[in-house]
C-alpha cells in the first residue's frame, strides 16, 4: 500500500486492508464499509421485477443469474463461472440463464466460447451497463467468484436489492455475511465443480 508521507490517517474498507496497512505504517487507522444509494438500490418489488424483465426483453418465467464484473482478466472469476455453467447446462433439468454485465479485452473471446460450447442462448453477454439497478431487479441471484476482490460493491448492491449473492469467501464483502449464510460463500474460486454444486 502506498500513501503520501503527509498522511496522518488511513481509512480502509475492510479489516484486511487496515490490518495490512497497520503492519507497515505508523498512521492511525480505521475501517468502514462503502455505502450504496438507498433509493437506486432499494429492495426490488414484484412490479419492478416485472418491469425490468419486460424492459430487458427477458422471459418472466425463467430464472436468471447475473454476473457483474470486468472481463479484461481472470481476477473476477468469470472463467470459473463459465466452466460451472457448462456443467449445469449439461443437466436437462437446469432451466436458468446467465446474464453477464461487463466489458474488457476478453469479452469477444467469451462470446465465441459460449457459441462454440452451445451456450449462446444460455449466456447473455450484455457488455458494460449503466443500468445495474434494473439488471439486478430482473435477476434471481448474483454470482461473483472473484479470485481477488478488496470489497465487491456489485455484491453489496445485489444484497441491498434483496438478491441472493454467492461470493468468494476471500472477498472483502464476505466479512459482512452473517452466520447462517455460509452456504453463499464460495470457498475456492478456482473450482467450477464446487461452484456448480452451490
Amino acid at each position: 500500500m502506498f500513501w503520501p508521507p503527509s498522511a496522518g490517517r488511513l481509512l480502509g474498507h475492510g479489516s484486511f486492508c487496515v490490518t495490512a496497512a497497520g503492519r507497515t505504517a505508523t498512521l492511525s487507522s480505521a475501517w468502514g464499509w462503502p455505502g450504496t444509494d438507498a433509493v437506486r438500490f432499494a429492495r426490488v418489488t414484484p412490479a419492478e421485477r416485472e418491469e425490468a424483465r419486460t424492459a430487458m426483453g427477458w422471459r418472466h418465467d425463467r430464472p436468471l443469474v447475473t454476473f457483474v464484473g470486468a472481463l479484461g482478466d481472470r481476477r473476477k472469476g468469470f472463467d470459473t463461472l463459465f466452466a460451472a455453467w457448462k456443467i449445469l447446462c449439461e443437466h436437462p433439468g437446469w432451466d436458468c440463464d446467465l446474464a453477464v454485465a461487463g466489458s474488457g479485452a476478453e469479452l469477444p473471446v467469451w462470446r465465441e466460447r459460449a457459441q462454440l460450447a452451445g451456450l449462446g442462448q444460455r449466456i447473455l453477454f450484455l457488455g458494460f451497463r449503466q443500468d445495474v439497478p434494473r439488471l439486478l431487479a430482473a435477476s434471481d441471484a448474483l454470482v461473483h467468484p472473484a479470485r481477488y476482490e478488496a470489497y465487491g460493491l456489485g455484491v453489496h448492491e445485489a444484497l441491498c436489492r434483496g438478491i441472493p449473492a454467492l461470493v468468494s469467501a476471500g472477498a472483502g464483502v464476505a466479512e459482512r455475511y452473517p452466520a447462517g449464510l455460509e452456504s453463499l460463500l464460495i470457498p475456492d474460486p478456482d473450482d467450477p465443480g464446487s461452484l456448480a454444486e452451490r
